[in-house]
């Protein structure tokens, strides 16, 4: 790898850094704003979509559960990754 592929891994590094300061400056901004006027919260919606949110976090820890618990492995760390969905 030359000089310049690690110059610009700095950069994509430092533009990362900076796109996640300014999403998190917004965060803060609209959330400020949501505290000194309030708005109307739809709860049903709010509601399905945390309940489905909760459902789909319980289902793949549950898969991660399965696939990486075996008679060779503790469950506690994977041995072997399974990569052939990534081909």
């Amino acid at each position: 790898m030359t000089f310049g592929f690690n110059r610009i891994e700095v950069v994509g590094a430092l533009i990362s850094i900076f796109v996640i300061w300014i999403i998190e400056l917004a965060l803060v901004v609209e959330s400020v704003n949501r505290i000194i006027n309030p708005k109307h919260i739809d709860v049903i919606a709010m509601m399905v979509i945390g309940i489905f949110g909760l459902i789909m976090n319980i289902t793949m820890g549950l898969i991660l559960l399965i696939k990486y618990r075996g008679p060779e492995n503790d469950g506690l760390s994977p041995t072997r990754l399974d990569t052939s969905l990534l081909r």
